[in-house]
C-alpha cells in the first residue's frame, strides 16, 4: 500500500513507466510480474516483502518528485490513523479476531511510515549496499537541492 502511494501520483505527474518492485532479494522463492496498462507494472518477488521501491521518470521537477515522495508516508500514516480509529473508538463491538487484524494492520502501517519518514539509510541490502535512502532522506535531499538552486 505503501508503494502505491508513490506510484498514484507519479502516474499522474509523470510521463513514462511506473514500475513497483515488492520483497527485492536475490533468494526469492519466486517472481511475479502483473501490468496494469501501458504505464504501470507491480513486480512481487515471493520470499522476502520487506523492502520495496517504486522506479519512475527521474527527470520531473523537483516539486513532481517531491509529491511523489510524500504519497508513500501520507498514505502509511492515514491508513495507520484509520484502524488506530477503529480500535481506539469502535462504533460497535468488535470481534477478538477482527482486533488481531487492526492491530495488525495499525502496527505494520505505523512502523512503515516512521521507516519511511526520518531521514536515514535503510539497511542495506545486496541491490543497495550502502542502505537505500528512505523517503524522508530523499525528501530532504530535494529540499536541500532546491534551496541551493
Amino acid at each position: 500500500m505503501h508503494e502505491l502511494g508513490h506510484a498514484i501520483p507519479a502516474l499522474f505527474l509523470s510521463k513514462g513507466k511506473i514500475v513497483i518492485r515488492v520483497g527485492m532479494n536475490k533468494n526469492f522463492l519466486w517472481k511475479r510480474t502483473m501490468d496494469f496498462g501501458s504505464r504501470l507494472a507491480v513486480i512481487l518477488y515471493f520470499g522476502n516483502f520487506r523492502t520495496g521501491s517504486t522506479e519512475f521518470d527521474s527527470q520531473v521537477k523537483w516539486y513532481v518528485r517531491l509529491a511523489i515522495l510524500l504519497g508513500g508516508p501520507l498514505v502509511s500514516m492515514f491508513l495507520s490513523l484509520l484502524a488506530g480509529r477503529s480500535l481506539f473508538f469502535p462504533t460497535s463491538e468488535l470481534f477478538p479476531w477482527m482486533q488481531v487484524l487492526w492491530v495488525s494492520w495499525f502496527c505494520c502501517n505505523f512502523l512503515t511510515f516512521l521507516r519511511s519518514a526520518i531521514p536515514i539509510r535503510l539497511q542495506p541490502t545486496q541491490n543497495d549496499p550502502l542502505g537505500a535512502p528512505s523517503d524522508g532522506l530523499q525528501i530532504y535531499q530535494v529540499l536541500i537541492k532546491r534551496g541551493q538552486s
